[in-house]
């Protein structure tokens, strides 16, 4: 309340006029509102920048978080990780270690080749008095073929478990492809040692037709069937080398198109052609391993039989990646506008 100058009677603290003798109260002047100085204020600490990938929880702590990520690179991870992967990479690592028992408990080399010497004696003539270092020497060295031939495959197995690794960070987006590139590295380095075989098993066949084109060796019909079967043997060993070649040039495509993926985020396909392969070699390798049961050890058969688990497990995760992709494409692609409705002939 306050009192009117006039005439002393009280009124309201918002009224003009005082309502008793009407005089008009003084007004006052409207003050801007101060603005705090911010020099007064306590200085606050500075909280320590978060790394890219962090998230604040409701209580104000920092801390990382899984990301969200690109939905391409999910399905990477997923596939990477899942329960069949896994068995696969384990499968492939269990058909080395077999693969290296092999090597390393076989009968002597040395020793079969002074065998079928002997038995062959017709054939070769006597046993030379220096065959056993020549046998050693050879044994020797098929061993470290052996040995070096594992070296491929095993970089390959590291590269296996890399990506599993890198697949199951889930703190970061992103996704890190070392194990990729170790696996199509060692994929083009075995191309280029299936080429050289394929090339001088063509030397070889060439070399056989040469040598059966000499009369001093056969005579009438058994030249024209030594010739055909050397010619067969030689187109049948054409088409596998072109399919092999097809073969690796879609496994490296693959590879390729798995590392783009991870680093545009944009899906693609992966060739069918590998896994339809793998599934066509499989089915013709069981019958060479049934014909090889009587020759094979039990460690050679059993790491077949896991390499070919392994290629099939290996193809289902490609055909299961394909159709995740597929449903992931079908899902983002734009839907087509329904057109306006039709009155009577004309469009309103």
């Amino acid at each position: 309340m306050k009192l009117c100058p006039k005439c002393g009677a009280q009124d309201e603290d918002d009224a003009a006029f005082c309502v008793k003798c009407g005089a008009p109260f003084a007004q006052e002047a409207q003050q801007p509102p101060q603005e705090p100085n911010r020099w007064d204020q306590p200085v606050q600490p500075q909280q320590p920048p978060m790394p890219w990938n962090s998230q604040v929880y409701d209580d104000g702590v920092p801390g990382l978080r899984p990301m969200p990520g690109n939905p391409v690179v999910n399905l990477i991870k997923q596939s990477s990780t899942a329960p069949l992967f896994i068995v696969g990479a384990a499968i492939y690592t269990a058909m080395l270690v077999l693969n290296l028992w092999n090597i390393l408990t076989e009968p002597s080399l040395s020793t079969e080749l002074s065998n079928i010497w002997s038995s062959n004696s017709e054939l070769f003539g006597s046993v030379p008095y220096n065959s056993s270092t020549l046998f050693n020497d050879i044994a020797a060295l098929v061993r470290a073929i052996q040995f070096v031939a594992l070296v491929l495959p095993l970089l390959i197995c590291i590269g296996l478990w890399m990506h599993y690794a890198a697949s199951r960070n889930t703190l970061d987006a992103g996704l890190r492809t070392g194990g990729l590139s170790m696996i199509k590295v060692s994929t083009v380095v075995t191309f280029v040692f299936a080429c050289i075989a394929l090339f001088l098993g063509f030397l070889v066949l060439v070399a056989a037709v040469v040598t059966v084109a000499d009369p001093t060796y056969y005579e009438g019909s058994d030249v024209a069937f030594a010739e055909g079967a050397v010619i067969g043997v030689m187109l049948l060993l054409a088409v596998v080398a072109v399919l092999a070649i097809i073969y690796f040039v879609k496994l490296i495509s693959l590879i390729n198109r798995v590392v783009t993926s991870s680093y545009t985020g944009q899906p693609r396909l992966l060739p069918v052609y590998v896994p339809v392969m793998n599934f066509v070699v499989v089915f013709f390798s069981l019958f060479g391993l049934i014909l090889s049961l009587h020759v094979s050890g039990a460690p050679g058969i059993l790491a077949s039989v896991l390499g070919m688990a392994a290629s099939v497990i290996f193809s289902v995760c490609v055909i299961r990646y394909n159709s995740a992709t597929r449903d992931m494409m079908y899902r983002s692609a734009p839907r087509p506008t329904p057109p306006p409705p039709m009155y009577g002939g004309y469009q309103y």
